[in-house]
């Protein structure tokens, strides 16, 4: 398949310098040279030059944003990323032809990898956020029996006190006495 080497705008500006040229080759060598010297001295192939080589020619357009979807690729940025594609491999065909052509399906599933990470990375921080809503929201309630049960406790171990400090004494009670002198 032949690339032409300019681009088509700039393509459609060099066809009239190619027409007198293309009568010269009819008519003979000397007569090629200098119809073709004529043609680039005219203005018609130096524009094309100029329009191929300005500034913005080489890089690639912006892509259009806004896809509105955050977490799928929508078929506009499928369709973004093969034009990307497509414009990067003509011009790594043309300029840098050691450079290994593009392919649209692996960017694409690499471009859908990251938004399943992405959206699973979301779905994980916000259960965890909702986590946390319910652990502070239990919090008081949880403290509060925490609080019940050792209050409640407490009672315990002071009514288990006062039940042993106020039982009466082995030495005063007089049916001890009494067995105690029968032994």
């Amino acid at each position: 398949m032949a690339v032409p080497l300019l681009a088509p705008a700039a393509a459609a500006a060099a066809a009239p310098a190619a027409a007198p040229a293309a009568a010269a080759a009819k008519v003979g060598g000397g007569a090629i040279l200098r119809t073709l010297l004529t043609g680039l001295l005219s203005g018609a192939a130096e524009g094309a030059i100029q329009s191929a080589t300005a500034p913005g020619a080489l890089t690639p357009s912006p892509a259009q944003g806004g896809s509105g979807s955050k977490f799928m690729i929508t078929l506009q940025d499928v369709k973004e990323i093969q034009r990307y594609v497509n414009e990067e491999n003509y011009r790594r065909g043309i300029f840098r032809p050691d450079l290994p052509l593009l392919n649209a399906e692996e960017i694409i599933a690499e471009r859908e990898a990251e938004l399943r990470r992405s959206a699973a990375e979301l779905g994980a921080r916000d259960y965890a956020l909702k986590q946390l809503d319910v652990e502070e929201a239990t919090r008081p309630a949880v403290a509060g029996a925490l609080g019940a049960a050792t209050v409640g406790a407490q009672q315990a171990l002071a009514d288990a006190i006062e039940s042993i400090t106020s039982r009466p004494k082995y030495e005063s009670s007089p049916v001890l006495a009494e067995i105690a002198r029968a032994v």
